[in-house]
């Protein structure tokens, strides 16, 4: 059981024998309708998430360049801003932001489920069905942004202390 997020969706996978469908099928309807949140898992998210930038993005060679390429080329659009945020983001989500984005996004008619296995696909679809039946409805509002065209060349020089190579010093 795992996840990941981009800056399109986020994904969420459970490795399983085909006999365990309907568990797999209970603990995705399950992040669905039942999530519980407190203080205290959003100050263990928030600093399991914090490690994870300090580890895949802070210390990591070329990563600020990715994300300086991001915010020069987008005004409007949420690429702008990397996925993972920055420390003050993490520091100033608070438990009513988490839960706002929960009841906004979660729910089936915002998700896609893939099954892959030795299994009958029509029955896994029913099952699937039914698993997703007692989960709230509805879809998030579309999302539309405007990005306004570019006025012009963009640049930033930034150093990268991660990078294999020291800057050059000859002139």
């Amino acid at each position: 059981m795992n996840g990941t997020t981009s800056e399109d969706r986020t994904n969420y996978y459970e490795t399983l024998p085909a006999e365990c469908l309907d568990l797999a099928l209970f603990l995705e309807a399950d992040r669905m309708r039942a999530l519980v949140l407190t203080e205290e898992k959003l100050r263990n998210q928030r600093e399991a998430v914090k490690e994870e930038k300090r580890l895949r993005v802070d210390n990591q060679p070329y990563a600020s360049s990715f994300e300086t390429a991001d915010a020069l080329a987008y005004d409007a659009f949420a690429y702008r801003h990397p996925v993972i945020g920055s420390m003050d983001d993490l520091d100033r989500a608070t438990l009513d932001d988490a839960r706002d984005f929960y009841g906004r996004y979660y729910a089936p008619g915002n998700a896609l489920l893939c099954i892959v296995g030795d299994l009958d696909p029509e029955d896994a679809f029913a099952r699937a069905l039914g698993a997703s039946a007692r989960c709230r409805r509805g879809t998030p509002p579309p999302f539309r942004v405007d990005e306004p065209a570019p006025l012009g060349e963009r640049r930033a020089s930034l150093r990268d202390l991660h990078a294999a190579l020291p800057p050059s010093t000859s002139t």
